[in-house]
């Protein structure tokens, strides 16, 4: 993935103010890139800014940022700026990041009533089917059995609507 420079000077501008002296800088690193060859190339020596350039930098070229996430994760956790290192994971993971309280009211809430009234409808219909065909019964013994199933159907149509529309 190709990250232009208004991209890399936001990484940048994040990550500088959590590498400001050695420790700071050595925590970071060391805690999301311990078991990365990566590991290797990273020094931590220079100005806060001399180092994150560096840092930024060698982790995009390694492995087009996929070193990163961890970092940027690792400081939404325990620093904040949520909604800023969300977009920034984003933008490097190429999908969106949905924290679980956006997705309240969304169509995984509504899919299990969804589901279950699809079923007992398709269910309903198809036992009257099934009854039908086993008694073999005449069309006017029949009737009432289509009546229900037809009744069922119409009432899972609206129960689905009434779902689809919260």
């Amino acid at each position: 993935m190709a990250i232009n420079r208004d991209l890399f000077d936001q990484l940048v501008e994040v990550i500088e103010p959590h590498v400001i002296d050695p420790d700071q800088r050595a925590e970071l690193v060391y805690r999301n890139l311990y078991d990365s060859p990566i590991l290797r190339e990273i020094k931590l020596e220079g100005t806060p800014r001399s180092f994150t350039l560096h840092f930024v930098a060698t982790l995009l070229n390694w492995d087009e940022g996929e070193s990163l996430l961890p970092v940027l994760s690792d400081l939404k956790e325990r620093k904040g700026e949520t909604q800023r290192l969300n977009q920034l994971l984003q933008a490097l993971e190429g999908t969106p990041q949905l924290e679980l309280k956006e997705l309240e009211g969304s169509l995984f809430d509504k899919m299990t009533p969804l589901i279950a009234a699809i079923m007992t409808g398709l269910t309903t219909v198809i036992a009257t089917v099934f009854t039908l065909g086993i008694i073999g019964s005449s069309l006017s013994d029949s009737i009432p059995i289509l009546l229900i199933a037809l009744v069922s159907a119409v009432a899972t149509v609206a129960i689905v609507r009434e779902i689809i529309k919260r």
